[in-house]
């Protein structure tokens, strides 16, 4: 073998070893890209994401409360009577008119005596002011006195200037019969005066005197009593008390409750939730404490004294023989809305300082495969329940839309999806 046949021999070889090389570094490359597009991935937020569905949403109340009556009467002692024994039990049923208990009315009729003979002493103090007239009759007499002696020193005086006239009668003759008349006037007009003060007093006193014998008959009246106390209507007793708790911290005897006007319990509940039921609706009451169920029908919805700005109160009706008020009453009411195209968890939904949005899933094509990455996808909410939001525009019914992530995801972040897609 000759040298040049060696050397292109070497060549060749060499040529070879190069070709070898450049494979194995590219290999060697294109192995540590995959490792480390690998190792990005498993950075990468891994997030959870659904398809948007159609249905309805479901708006549900639920919540206990205290059964109440709808009436109920407290039923304490006339004042100043004594409670001497109570005849009734709670959850006994007493009809209107029965007597409840017996009682001692010694003290209030003492009182109602004495208040009535003060009552009778007034009654003639007010004859007494009818009969005087507060002495208008005689200053009447007085008055018209006066004024027939006025006319007679006017008279007088009109003599006395015409024999001064012809000189019978002197200057002084003439001023002092005008004095005398200018006396009588005044006089007259002091009378007068007089006569309007005293009628005006008199008036006065009428009236004082009338509104204080119809003041006294009033009270005359809230004092009389009679022996034992009665059921205003039919109902059931409840809470009967204990005399010496009547008689010291003033406690009714007992509470009677009307089960004819019937119960209601009262459930809070959200605005949002409130705003979706209407008076009139039909549902159940569970009573726990005797273990059945009840019908009951929304009576009223109102503001909650608590919170006005942000819950209600669903007022619920019942009628039922098998209560008496105080049982704690179970409701639990849903109801579903017309069906919607758009349907995504809440947990999907987020808000910023633009509006409502979601993140939306979008495929894209790179070097060494597809990618996912988070869209923010602005949208319009229509309705919601506790689990679901339905949407009316913003994403479609293929979008994939995320509800959860294992990091903070921003808008045009890569992703990797839970389930490997």
């Amino acid at each position: 073998m000759d040298i040049r046949t060696i050397e292109e021999n070497m060549n060749l070889l060499k040529q070879k070893r190069i070709r070898k090389a450049i494979i194995v570094f590219f290999l060697f490359m294109l192995i540590m890209t995959f490792l480390s597009k690998t190792l990005s991935n498993l950075s990468l937020p891994r997030v959870n994401a659904v398809k948007p569905s159609a249905g309805y949403l479901v708006r549900e109340i639920r919540g206990d409360g205290v059964i109440e009556p709808v009436e109920a009467y407290e039923i304490y002692p006339d004042k100043n009577v004594k409670v001497k024994e109570i005849l009734v039990k709670s959850g006994s049923y007493v009809s209107k008119g029965e007597k409840i208990a017996e009682t001692d009315i010694t003290e209030a009729e003492e009182l109602y005596a004495k208040s009535m003979l003060r009552y009778e002493n007034a009654k003639l103090d007010y004859q007494k002011l009818l009969l005087s007239k507060n002495g208008l009759p005689e200053l009447e007499k007085e008055i018209e006195r006066i004024e027939g002696e006025i006319g007679e020193k006017q008279a007088e005086l009109e003599d006395i200037r015409q024999l001064y006239s012809v000189g019978a009668q002197s200057a002084d003759d003439v001023s002092a019969a005008e004095k005398s008349l200018k006396n009588a006037r005044d006089d007259l007009a002091q009378k007068r005066q007089e006569y309007e003060k005293r009628r005006e007093q008199y008036e006065i006193d009428i009236q004082k005197a009338q509104n204080e014998l119809k003041i006294m008959e009033m009270e005359l009246e809230d004092m009389k009593v009679e022996e034992g106390i009665y059921a205003p209507a039919d109902g059931i007793i409840k809470a009967v008390n204990d005399i010496r708790d009547i008689e010291k911290s003033g406690a009714p005897v007992c509470i009677l409750v009307d089960a004819s006007k019937g119960f209601r319990l009262r459930i809070p509940a959200s605005k949002t939730k409130a705003d979706y039921f209407s008076i009139g609706e039909m549902l159940k009451v569970d009573i726990r404490n005797a273990d059945i169920q009840v019908d009951g029908t929304i009576a009223d919805i109102r503001d909650n004294a608590a919170d006005p700005a942000n819950k209600k109160d669903i007022i619920i009706a019942i009628e039922s023989d098998s209560l008496s008020g105080g049982e704690t009453g179970s409701v639990r009411f849903a109801k579903k809305s017309g069906v919607y195209s758009l349907l995504v968890p809440n947990s999907a939904i987020h808000e910023d300082s633009e509006g409502t949005y979601v993140f939306v899933v979008d495929e894209k094509q790179g070097f060494l495969g597809n990618e996912n990455y988070a869209r923010k996808a602005y949208v319009e909410i229509e309705d919601y329940d506790d689990s679901k939001t339905a949407v009316s525009s913003g994403i479609t019914i293929d979008s994939l839309v995320i509800t959860g992530s294992s990091k903070p995801v921003s808008d045009g972040d890569v992703v990797r999806l839970a389930d490997g897609r």
